[in-house]
């Protein structure tokens, strides 16, 4: 029993110990989504995503189709100040704190409805799908690897159940090697899944709706394309840049009742 014991400690210990926690550096991603009517493809859509990191502080940079959004963490202080850039050039952004949970989930709907807005043309019109977030109801770990990016993955299967009731299952080609800091992973939504063990480098989502008797699905992919660990990031990168303008999120929303996208 105490050999047991001791193999079971030494086998936890060099898994731990093998894992960094990156907190300085740069996370290259990619979001690509299209959606697929009766077999035919749509042009895909790609957002390209970068994490910047330095001690306490992070930040997450996204170029979307209908805005520029910039969020920045700072754990240390307990703050995050999201930056908004709409198409007609205007700035905006507002700031909360850690300890406003309530706030804190509003305000990642909000974000996560408008980075995932997928627009399918019907004549002059859009149809617009709002994708909201789904959570995990089973993680099996598999014994399948493959390089993917560069990266040496092993696959894992994740069972969601999204807002509506659907389940999925998302296979996840992840790795061990990696990891960042709990607060900087729950902001951060598709670097990880609740619960997972391990930063997932590549993994697939679909959504299926039913629109003018068609089925139509909505196929988004999600991927790491290269880790800097260590890169050295001037804590200038963290500032916020001149001519936004920062309000409270009390504030800013009395402006922008319609939420992200107005």
């Amino acid at each position: 029993m105490k050999y047991l014991f001791l193999l079971v400690f030494t086998s936890v210990f060099i898994n731990c110990d093998a894992q960094v926690v990156i907190t300085n550096g740069l996370i290259k991603a990619k979001i690509e989504t299209h959606t697929e009517n009766g077999g035919v493809a749509s042009a895909i859509n790609t957002v390209d995503v970068n994490f910047y990191l330095k001690d306490s502080l992070s930040k997450v940079v996204e170029n979307l189709s209908l805005m520029k959004s910039v969020r920045i963490l700072d754990e240390r202080k307990g703050i995050k100040t999201v930056l908004i850039e709409k198409p007609d050039g205007g700035k905006t952004g507002f700031t909360f704190t850690f300890a406003d949970k309530a706030l804190e989930k509003r305000i990642k709907d909000s974000l996560s409805n408008a980075s995932r807005q997928i627009a399918e043309q019907e004549g002059s019109g859009k149809v617009i799908l709002k994708m909201g977030e789904s959570s995990v109801k089973n993680i099996l770990y598999l014994d399948e690897s493959k390089t993917v990016n560069n990266f040496s993955c092993k696959k894992a299967v994740v069972t969601t159940v999204d807002s509506e009731g659907q389940e999925s299952e998302i296979a996840v080609w992840y790795i061990n090697d990696y990891t960042f800091s709990a607060a900087f992973i729950e902001a951060n939504a598709m670097l990880s899944f609740k619960g997972f063990n391990g930063l997932p480098v590549y993994y697939e989502t679909v959504k299926s709706i039913s629109y003018g008797g068609n089925e139509i699905s909505i196929i988004r992919v999600y991927q790491i394309l290269e880790i800097k660990k260590n890169l050295k990031i001037e804590t200038k990168e963290f500032d916020i840049p001149e001519g936004y303008v920062i309000k409270t999120y009390a504030e800013w929303i009395k402006g922008n009742p319609s939420g992200l996208l107005k």
